[in-house]
């Protein structure tokens, strides 16, 4: 009551938004949640764009387990530009809502974003592997607790979670032993344990946890922690590379060698040891060359410079280790348009785009318009703009392009709460052969195919849809019409028809949440209920006119 009878004085004698955030997190730290949801909406009503408002809304929700409440406060706390430490709890927080909502692909992107801002955040590593294990990902969920367990090696939830999941990979000795450990420190789960039990008696040990494949030999190599991409012309272009020698970096495992020597999304690995690394095969034999513990010397091709990282491997499969562990397949060839049919010859570049509503900006790859000086943006009604590019995003493959002259207004949101699913129909709409066709864009349908790219890599998906290039960067959109992702590169193999991608709309968000150059809040699409399903030819009335042409020079 006389905190309230404070509060109330403060706010007669002109409270700050700032004051109502202040007394937010001291009730916050005396657990009176309720107080505190009071004062962060104080903070809101008064000052809508004052960040720190807002992230105290979202943790105050978060308190009372209002996942869905908490959603859009932090989603407004990001696109305000919070501090460092809130930008990073936000990620962090944003997973965990999304995981109890049970929408996995949205939980996932916040969750390591999280991680990448603040290694050592425990809480983020163990919600991260709750999220694999909801998705039978069981490699990624032992690695996310593991890496939990390291930080904080006496939280008796970590350690149990992590026995629940070497039991679900039939590891049934390790599973005994951790639980048995998450037993002494406090874990009250002991009826969890009496499972494990019977399936070490009825059952033996089982296999060493083997993420590559159960039933092998416990391997006895050193491991690094990545995923790999084939690196292809385009990605030779986009990142400055010298040629097309080397083994690009996908993503790096939560915790794990590469994630903790500095080895980062984006980086071509072009020498380990002394050793030239052709591809990611050749990256794969030197790994399994190695030992635990053992000191590589990497050099990398990193930010169109070339730089030498030296790190220790982790032990095969304690402490991560995927694609880098095990003989890699093939390196599929790229697609690239015939020669007879090469983009606009006045450009150097040319690709797909697609305006964010609200703003000024255009949404594109990477790769589009690279290390590009002079870009020019086309819309299908005829104007053009010159533009600025803005922020570059070359690991995740995405760029911002800021319009020149154009103010802002209509474009398109990201539909990045809307999940997806394999079978759903989708739309890629852009500038097939980079206008070489037409200065008109187009539209191809397919399906969903899944809903995890290569490697299980839950930033982006697998379509159907016959995305060639020059639609690269344009919208991908589902029947209602919502963007749910970006076109990406494709991918064939002999003797296997071609594989197409998407950049899911969830990780352009989080990724354009943290981009100073996105000063505007952008939309983002969030719907109580989806909105009913359009033909093709509204959906491609709706979208495309924002859908813009691209020319790099």
């Amino acid at each position: 009551m006389r905190t309230f009878v404070l509060a109330l004085a403060l706010a007669v004698a002109g409270c700050s938004a700032a004051d109502y955030a202040i007394m937010a997190k001291s009730a916050h730290e005396k657990r009176s949640y309720d107080e505190m949801l009071g004062y962060a909406k104080q903070a809101t009503e008064m000052s809508p764009e004052y960040p720190a408002g807002w992230y105290w809304l979202g943790i105050a929700h978060i308190e009372k387990r209002q996942w869905a409440e908490a959603i859009p406060a932090f989603e407004k706390a990001l696109t305000l530009k919070p501090s460092a430490a809130q930008l990073q709890s936000s990620h962090a927080q944003l997973g965990r809502a999304y995981f109890e909502r049970n929408q996995m692909d949205l939980a996932a992107p916040h969750l390591q974003r999280a991680i990448a801002l603040k290694s050592d955040d425990a809480s983020a590593h163990n919600v991260l592997g709750l999220v694999y294990s909801r998705r039978a990902q069981r490699a990624l969920a032992v690695m996310s607790f593991r890496g939990a367990v390291e930080i904080k090696s006496a939280d008796p939830t970590f350690v149990g979670n992590l026995g629940a999941e070497y039991y679900r990979n039939g590891n049934y000795a390790e599973a005994v032993e951790t639980f048995e450990r998450a037993i002494a420190l406090g874990n009250t789960d002991r009826a969890g344990l009496e499972p494990l039990r019977r399936a070490l008696a009825e059952r033996g040990p089982g296999p060493r946890f083997d993420p590559q494949s159960a039933s092998a030999p416990p391997p006895t190599h050193g491991s690094l922690g990545v995923t790999l991409q084939p690196l292809t012309p385009e990605l030779v272009q986009s990142l400055g590379v010298p040629d097309d020698k080397g083994a690009l970096v996908n993503n790096t495992v939560s915790g794990g060698p590469a994630a903790r020597g500095g080895l980062r999304q984006g980086d071509v690995i072009r020498e380990l040891n002394g050793v030239a690394i052709d591809d990611a095969a050749a990256l794969v034999r030197a790994v399994t060359q190695t030992k635990p513990g053992q000191t590589g010397r990497f050099v990398i091709w990193r930010d169109r410079a070339q730089h030498t990282i030296t790190m220790r491997f982790g032990e095969f499969p304690a402490g991560t280790g995927i694609a880098a562990t095990a003989p890699a397949a093939p390196t599929p060839a790229p697609v690239s348009p015939p020669p007879a049919q090469a983009p606009v010859p006045a450009a150097t570049s040319a690709g797909s785009g697609f305006v964010l509503r609200n703003t000024n900006l255009v949404l594109t790859n990477h790769h589009v318009i690279a290390d590009r000086s002079r870009v020019t943006v086309s819309f299908p009604n005829g104007e053009s703009y010159p533009g600025r590019v803005v922020a570059r995003d070359p690991g995740n493959d995405l760029a911002l392009i800021e319009l020149q002259g154009r103010p802002a207004g209509a474009g398109l949101a990201l539909a990045a709460t809307t999940g997806i699913r394999a079978g759903e129909t989708v739309h890629a709409i852009g500038y097939p052969l980079g206008g070489g066709l037409s200065r008109q864009p187009s539209i191809v349908s397919g399906q969903v195919s899944s809903a995890v790219g290569m490697g299980d890599d839950i930033a982006r998906f697998r379509t159907t849809a016959p995305i060639n290039p020059g639609n690269s960067g344009g919208p991908m959109v589902n029947a209602q019409g919502q963007v749910i992702g970006i076109a990406a590169a494709g991918l064939v193999r002999q003797g296997v028809e071609a594989i197409r991608f998407g950049i899911k709309a969830s990780t352009a968000t989080v990724i354009l949440q943290q981009s100073r150059a996105a000063q505007t809040a952008f939309d983002i699409v969030v719907s109580a209920a989806p909105p009913p399903a359009m033909s093709p030819a509204d959906v491609f009335a709706k979208v495309s006119p924002y859908v813009v042409l691209i020319e790099a020079q």
